[in-house]
């Protein structure tokens, strides 16, 4: 597998390519993290339904209103972070998966997208590191996409970074480790390539 070299510049480091289109690299959430994140979302939980509580056994007070809004609120971030902790400790595994038969990111499709459906893949540092990913239109794997990132996809290229994100936020391998298993496969772009096309 191809490592990535770093760039002397800011950014995402440059990745160093043999194309041997033999590279296979899995990748899944960090258990640990989102534990973590089921615990506090849990704790969070409890004290808006604690307060709500409160609040109903003492109708009447001054200022009850605003309360009962603030812990209802309190309970959907509760609940909202135990949603998202609880879909990541149930992701499919592997949730991430470069090999020769092409990319498998499930947030992107539940099916492995062939490299042939790729266009261009390419590294910015725009909003922050993204890897991005544009899909021949045309072919059919693009539209078995899921819908959510087709509409995700339309966005990004409003901000100047067409194409799907590739998931690595979260992963147990780092965006350069990634970057360097798909460029095994075809050419990943560095920063001010198809970044910058329209």
């Amino acid at each position: 597998m191809p490592a990535p070299s770093q760039s002397s510049g800011a950014g995402p480091p440059r990745v160093a390519s043999s194309r041997s289109g033999t590279a296979v690299l899995e990748a899944n959430f960090v258990a640990r993290h989102y534990i973590g994140a089921l615990v506090a979302g849990a704790v969070v939980l409890a004290v808006g339904l604690w307060l709500g509580t409160t609040i109903l056994d003492a109708p009447g007070q001054p200022g009850a209103s605003p309360l009962v809004w603030l812990s209802i609120l309190v309970v959907m971030i509760g609940g909202a972070m135990m949603a998202v902790a609880l879909r990541r400790l149930l992701a499919p595994r592997p949730y991430l998966r470069i090999s020769p038969e092409g990319l498998l990111d499930h947030t992107i499709s539940i099916e492995t997208v062939p490299w042939d459906a790729v266009e261009t893949v390419y590294v910015t540092d725009r909003l922050g590191a993204h890897l991005m990913v544009r899909l021949d239109p045309d072919h059919p794997a693009t539209h078995r996409t899921r819908r959510v990132e087709q509409a995700m996809a339309g966005l990004n290229r409003t901000v100047g970074a067409p194409g799907f994100a590739v998931s690595w936020k979260g992963l147990d391998q780092p965006m350069t480790a990634i970057a360097a298993a798909i460029d095994d496969h075809v050419p990943v772009d560095l920063p001010g390539g198809p970044t910058d096309a329209p």
